[in-house]
C-alpha cells in the first residue's frame, strides 16, 4: 500500500522464457507507468520455477503478466500457484494464441494480451488493472488502542461476530477483538462488499 508522504509502488512480475518478449513486455510496463506518473517496481523473470520460488517465499506482486507456454511450468500452473498466495493480484496473460482465452477466465484471470499486438493491448490491460487495483486509496479499518493504533487492511477482513460486549475481527491471520458494538465497527468499515448476515455477524 502507500507510505504516508510517499506515492504507492506498484510491484509488477513479467515472467516469459523469450528474453525478446521479457525486454518488450518490461518496456511497455515501465512506459506505461511511467506516462501515468505512477511508481512502479518491476521485476523480470526468464524462468517460471524462479517467479513460483520467490511467490512461495513470500513475495508480493500487484500484477503478474505471464507468457501461457513455458517449458518448466505453464503460466495456468503459475497462476494457480500466484492466487493461492497473492489473491488480490491481478494476472495478464500474454499468449500467441486465441485458444487460450476460454480457460484464462476461468482461472478469473483479469485478461489476456496477444503477443502479435502487444504494446496497444498490454498498455490497455495495464490502465485497467490499475483502476481495479486502486492502491492508492487503500482502506483500513483503524482499531486505537491506549497503547498502540492497529491499522487492518478492509480487504483482509474475512468476517466480524459479536462475542458478549466485544466485535471479533477475523482476518486469514487472526482474531482480534474490539471493545465496540458492532453496528459501529459496521458504520466504520466503507467497502460496499460488508453486509450483516445475521444481527450477530457481518
Amino acid at each position: 500500500g502507500s507510505i504516508k508522504g510517499g506515492k504507492a509502488m506498484y510491484r509488477i512480475a513479467v515472467c516469459d522464457d523469450e528474453d525478446v518478449f521479457i525486454k518488450s513486455m518490461g518496456k511497455v510496463v515501465r512506459t506505461f507507468f511511467r506516462e501515468s506518473g505512477r511508481e512502479a517496481k518491476v521485476t523480470e523473470y526468464s524462468d517460471g520455477k524462479q517467479l513460483k520460488r520467490d511467490i512461495l517465499a513470500g513475495g508480493m506482486f500487484h500484477i503478474v503478466i505471464l507468457d501461457i507456454e513455458m517449458p518448466d511450468i505453464s503460466g495456468m500452473q503459475l497462476a494457480s500457484v500466484i492466487k493461492s498466495r497473492c489473491r488480490d493480484a491481478v494476472l495478464i496473460f500474454a499468449t500467441a494464441h486465441e485458444r487460450y482465452a476460454v480457460s484464462a477466465y476461468e482461472l478469473s484471470v483479469f485478461r489476456y494480451v496477444l503477443k502479435g499486438r502487444l504494446e496497444e493491448m498490454l498498455t490497455r490491460a495495464l490502465a485497467a488493472a490499475v483502476q481495479n487495483l486502486d492502491i492508492e486509496e487503500e482502506k483500513f479499518y483503524i482499531i486505537e488502542k491506549p497503547d498502540c493504533v492497529r491499522r487492518i487492511l478492509q480487504k483482509d477482513i474475512l468476517y466480524v461476530y459479536r462475542s458478549e460486549k466485544n466485535a471479533v475481527i477475523v482476518t486469514r491471520d487472526e482474531r482480534i477483538k474490539v471493545r465496540k458494538p458492532l453496528k459501529d465497527v459496521y458504520e466504520a468499515l466503507h467497502e460496499p462488499q460488508f453486509f450483516f448476515a445475521d444481527r450477530g455477524y457481518i
